[in-house]
């Protein structure tokens, strides 16, 4: 079963917001953790709002005992830029 979603975004992307806040209501109603990479914490604060910046989980760098799953929101080169980073960890994407 599935626990937590590391969500890995590309920011230069104009739809990756409404993708991401898509995905965190969708994982929030499966009663999935959506979590964060501490080095997007401020861009989705300033995107997604003071709320949302409470509830989330920031971690530096995905964890096979703590994360079970990586969405990936971008385009080709961000799927293989996450390949390249974490397909050691055992992590499906």
């Amino acid at each position: 079963m599935i626990h937590s979603v590391m969500f890995y975004l590309n920011q230069n992307k104009p739809s990756v917001c409404e993708a991401v806040r898509n995905g965190i209501m969708l994982c929030r109603q499966k009663g999935v953790e959506p979590v964060f990479f501490e080095s997007d914490r401020q861009f989705l604060f300033e995107k997604l709002g003071a709320e949302f910046h409470e509830q989330a989980v920031y971690l530096s760098k995905p964890d096979s005992a703590q994360i079970d799953m990586i969405f990936v929101f971008g385009g080709d080169g961000t799927m293989l830029r996450a390949l390249d980073s974490y397909v050691n960890q055992d992590i499906p994407m």
